[in-house]
């Protein structure tokens, strides 16, 4: 993090790993970040760019450690992400634009609540314990009787957004946590691979240290650490408990008027990216064993090895005769075909001053063309995917769900049956389609008429919204 952070050119390198890595898409195929990436820097500089020179930059920041290259199951090419420690620098450069608030009651509650909750979780005497629990039920009383005598405060501005702003840092701590936990099990597979592969017994002493090894990763600090973190996020009621938080949240008056949009839906969509950084995290874990055990099964070990040692043996002979044979010595001749080059200075070129062709340049008017009418058969011809997309996203700022019937609802079909042709085919490639239910949908046809249908419940959901950004790309 600090190599990054320290470096010459880290704002720019920061900034282009922001843009990539850092937003909706945590993860990208290697070709589909090559393009993106190739067009920033065009975007960035006058000089030609090459796939060659996208790749180079790509290999470096492989090669620093800002990012981490992996192959997931049943897919034909890589996917690059952060690295933890990048994760951890654009963070930090991130939270040093974040609204700041100074130190308010209600972090320092938090303090409080964390000191005591310490003291009681490592107190071992069961009079002293008891002795606090009932402190607190005084205190639980005391508020209740505020409560119903009708003495309710409400939290200053102030207030609210500190404890905005903490929630946001939080879940972003949390994401931070994943990166590591993510990037520790790979290292620990990596070191795995190392041992088997050194490894010189039988069959079964290498399937002892594929066991022995599975079980110092779970026994780890991030294995047990992750799979508490799991329980809590597949416990159903802990995760009522925070949706049902979030929808009384949405009727409070400062969700519109102390939130930005990306806040809104951070805290909008904050059960469903704890899934699925929990999800990623697993499918390490998963993806190790099988890896693993697929290593020991089918005897490739045994191959690697071999190919190790008659590599050390090619390195052991090039030192014997390093000696005997310098590098410009003549090992074997070989007759090469040539081809004739000349300078550019040789070639005539055509001068109009001196060689005029005796023809008069004639001024050609171009054709007048109506805008208003060739928008109208464009809009005609074409199913307008650009304003689609935009209504599905703009109604997934207010609900995690939205389905076909609720955007044709919330905006008319301007192009009649083709809108919802376009909205279907959005959702069947890009959304998800209950067959099971079905819903009621109505446009107007080019006469005027209202026309109703009965479709399967086509829904788009938050990921709807990455795979649209993806699709001029694909």
């Amino acid at each position: 993090m600090w190599t990054l952070l320290a470096s010459d050119n880290a704002p720019v390198t920061l900034a282009y790993l922001q843009l990539l890595l850092y937003g909706e898409d945590r993860s990208l195929p290697m070709s589909l970040f090559d393009s993106r990436l190739k067009l920033l820097l065009d975007q960035m500089t006058d000089e030609t760019v090459d796939d060659a020179m996208v790749r180079a930059k790509a290999n470096a920041w492989v090669n620093a450690g800002f990012l981490a290259v992996h192959y997931p199951d049943y897919e034909q090419e890589p996917v690059i992400e952060l690295t933890a420690a990048a994760h951890e620098a654009i963070r930090f450069i991130a939270s040093q634009d974040a609204y700041r608030v100074s130190p308010t009651e209600s972090r320092l509650e938090l303090v409080i609540h964390a000191i005591r909750k310490l003291v009681s979780d490592t107190d071992r005497n069961a009079a002293d314990r008891i002795a606090r629990l009932e402190e607190d039920k005084v205190c639980i009383d005391e508020k209740i009787e505020q409560i119903r005598a009708g003495r309710i405060t409400s939290a200053s501005e102030v207030e609210i957004k500190a404890q905005i702003y903490d929630l946001l840092q939080m879940l972003d701590n949390l994401n931070g946590d994943f990166y590591r936990v993510r990037d520790r099990f790979r290292s620990l597979s990596s070191d795995l691979h190392r041992d088997i592969m050194r490894n010189s017994g039988t069959a079964g002493d290498i399937l002892n240290e594929f066991f022995t090894g599975y079980d110092r990763i779970a026994d780890s600090d991030e294995g047990r650490t992750f799979r508490a973190f799991y329980a809590l996020i597949s416990s159903a009621e802990a995760m009522a408990q925070i949706d049902e938080a979030v929808e009384v949240l949405q009727d409070r008056d400062f969700w519109m008027r102390a939130m930005n949009d990306g806040d809104r839906r951070s805290i909008l969509y904050m059960r469903q990216h704890l899934n699925e950084r929990a999800r990623e995290t697993q499918n390490v874990m998963r993806l190790l064993a099988s890896s693993l055990k697929h290593l020991v099964q089918s005897r490739e070990y045994q191959q690697n090895k071999r190919l190790s040692q008659l590599i050390a043996e090619a390195k052991r002979q090039a030192i014997d005769v390093a000696d005997k044979i310098s590098p410009t010595a003549k090992i074997l001749p070989v007759n090469y075909t040539g081809i004739r080059t000349d300078s550019l200075a040789g070639l005539s070129l055509y001068d109009t001053e001196n060689d005029p062709t005796g023809e008069s340049i004639i001024r050609s008017e171009g054709a007048f063309v109506n805008l208003e009418d060739l928008a109208r058969r464009i809009q005609e011809a074409e199913i307008n995917y650009p304003l689609l997309k935009s209504q599905v996203a703009e109604l997934l700022k207010t609900k995690e769900v939205v389905t076909v019937g609720d955007v044709l609802r919330a905006y008319p079909a301007k192009q009649g049956l083709a809108s919802l042709v376009g909205l279907i085919s959005l959702s069947v490639r890009y959304g998800l389609v209950d067959d099971n239910a079905h819903e009621k949908v109505t446009w107007k046809d080019r006469f005027g008429t209202t026309v109703t249908a009965t479709v399967p419940r086509m829904m788009f959901v938050e990921g709807s919204l990455k795979k649209f950004k993806g699709m001029s790309d694909e």
